[in-house]
């Protein structure tokens, strides 16, 4: 692909995803083209249908997930503070909540997979998902090594409290706290 190409491309999903963060399923195509300041048939091109724009816009988001995730894991690799670095992770997915919330309103609209539950269907190797999964091993590997999590605790643990938060509209200081709450929650029983 071209270099111009690829940046109507990065610059069509970042519009999009913010779009679709504060109208859903609503925006239009038009609309994201004018916002990416690019031809409604560039639009298309690249692409087809709204499904296809939302799928490529969820995979963009996986992606985003996973540097977040592999720069947590290199600075704890690093020598970085693994409760600050599994907080700040945590902080960081939190952030995302409204983002997200419309993203998955928006991908069940248009029928388009959004879940990712890698014990039904296994990340394929090599893949970005796989990528971010073992970064989130390696993190909480660290993290129970430390004594900074329950020696039970699993990436699965994770997900399912930081949901309550990602579902919730919360403002910066409320998305702290919780996230703190679920590091307290996850901490080893003391005595």
């Amino acid at each position: 692909m071209r270099k111009d190409a690829e940046r109507n491309r990065e610059r069509i999903a970042t519009v999009a995803r913010e779009l679709i963060a504060i109208r859903g399923a609503d925006v239009s195509m038009e609309a994201i083209a004018c916002g990416a300041d690019v031809a409604v048939g560039t639009l298309y091109r690249h692409y087809p249908t709204k499904a296809d724009l939302v799928a490529a816009v969820i995979e963009h988001a996986v992606e985003q997930v996973a540097e977040l995730a592999l720069a947590a894991d290199a600075a704890i690799a690093a020598g970085g503070d693994v409760r600050e670095e599994l907080a700040e992770l945590l902080r960081q997915l939190a952030a995302r909540g409204a983002e997200n919330r419309a993203l998955r309103a928006t991908a069940l609209t248009l029928g388009v997979p959004y879940q990712l539950r890698p014990e039904e269907s296994p990340p394929a190797p090599g893949s970005r998902v796989d990528a971010l999964l073992a970064a989130l091993d390696r993190i909480l590997d660290a993290a129970r090594a430390a004594g900074v999590v329950r020696p039970d605790a699993t990436r699965m643990d994770i997900t399912v409290l930081l949901r309550g938060v990602l579902d919730v509209e919360l403002d910066e200081p409320a998305r702290e706290r919780y996230v703190e709450i679920i590091l307290a929650g996850m901490q080893p029983a003391r005595g």
